[in-house]
């Protein structure tokens, strides 16, 4: 081997060199020694970033669950102050499978089918056909709202007829909508459906003069805004409070010139 140092070559088995004396094996001892030394120095290194990987880690999981927590307690405070903004369960099946599941409360079900059944057998004997039946369960906290509607038709109009009841003073809602097409615009000549078929749907459900609530109000639709489609124009109404809600709305078709009209009246009990 080569002296380190000047270069000469050592001996075998020589441990200093001939030429500058300089001793080969302590050099050895020595370089392992800070090998070692700086090996465990590297080892120490990475269990002290990895300590602080962890206690980092655990700092940032107590920031997002402290975080998390008051989100839900924002949620649930704002919940509180605002029903509307709690999450709303919907039960699927028909009211009577309902029942069976034991789902029904203050026997809100029960009534609702009964009712069901007296207004399909009212439309019926009265004329409106082409039946198509919706219901809807959910729970709103500690209330339970079942919704049934109808739609139906008599002549060229169409009829959606909507009621609502819930577990704590039986009927909450009433809806009428009113649909049909026409070549004028419902703003130039009164209402082109049947006053007494329109009345009679409203009176039975507890909405007295439905036809007139339209009638007074179809000039005053103002045309909507930004409607994509080029060829059509729509038209729309909205007056509300905590009694009812009433809504005119008219689409005119620029292609075909007709208009297809939806009245509808909301009662709230």
């Amino acid at each position: 081997m080569k002296c380190p140092v000047c270069q000469s070559k050592i001996p075998f088995r020589k441990h200093e060199c001939p030429n500058c004396g300089y001793d080969v094996k302590k050099a050895t001892i020595t370089s392992e020694q800070t090998s070692i030394s700086q090996v465990k120095k590297k080892i120490d290194l990475k269990k002290k970033k990895k300590q602080l990987g962890i206690f980092f880690g655990i700092v940032v999981a107590i920031v997002l669950f402290a975080g998390f927590l008051s989100l839900q307690t924002n949620r649930f405070s704002r919940i509180k102050n605002n029903p509307m903004l709690a999450v709303r369960e919907t039960y699927e099946g028909t009211f009577e499978e309902l029942i069976d599941e034991g789902i029904d409360q203050n026997h809100v079900l029960v009534d609702i089918i009964k009712y069901r059944e007296d207004l399909k057998d009212f439309l019926t004997k009265n004329g409106y056909t082409d039946f198509t039946e919706k219901e809807f369960t959910r729970k709103d906290f500690d209330r339970l709202l079942a919704t049934y509607r109808v739609n139906c038709r008599k002549g060229d109009t169409h009829y959606n007829v909507e009621v609502t009841f819930n577990s704590e003073k039986s009927l909450e809602s009433t809806k009428i909508d009113v649909l049909y097409t026409h070549n004028q615009s419902m703003k130039t000549n009164n209402l082109p459906v049947v006053k007494e078929d329109v009345d009679m749907i409203g009176e039975y459900q507890g909405i007295q003069d439905v036809y007139e609530s339209f009638n007074k109000v179809r000039k005053e639709i103002t045309e909507v805004e930004n409607v994509d489609n080029k060829n059509i124009k729509q038209y729309k109404y909205l007056e509300w409070d905590d009694v009812h809600e009433i809504e005119l709305y008219e689409q005119k078709s620029t292609e075909k010139e007709s208009y297809t009209v939806r009245l509808t009246y909301k009662k709230f009990i």
